[in-house]
């Protein structure tokens, strides 16, 4: 009984920090999506979608890395098909010159985390 306890226990700790995990990268997602939104002065509905496609792509991300036991090789190849997913959902709705300056300001907010 008290195995079965703690074995429960040790399971909801895991699925509450893998929880935690994605809240924070979609908390971060909406960071990005306000820096690159400001920078390109996009209205309310572009941002919108920027964000959707950043949150997309981290859930694809983690359900298909979350508890499989990936190689980082294995990883890579996820996240370069996650990749490869957000900027097709983005070519839907924004231009060529677009992309280029989202993902511009995308590495810019990535090297210092907030930049100013």
């Amino acid at each position: 009984m008290i195995k079965s306890i703690f074995i429960a226990v040790v399971m909801l700790l895991f699925v509450s920090s893998s929880n935690a995990q994605v809240d924070k990268a979609i908390n971060r997602a909406s960071e990005m999506t306000t820096y690159i939104a400001e920078k390109m002065s996009m209205n309310e509905v572009q941002a919108q979608e920027l964000n959707s496609a950043l949150v997309t792509k981290i859930k694809y991300q983690h359900q298909k890395i979350n508890n499989q036991d990936l190689t980082q090789e294995e990883k890579k190849v996820v996240y370069k098909q996650a990749g490869k997913s957000f900027f097709a959902i983005l070519s839907r709705r924004f231009s060529k010159e677009d992309i280029t300056k989202i993902k511009q300001h995308m590495s810019d907010f990535n090297k210092v985390g907030k930049p100013s």
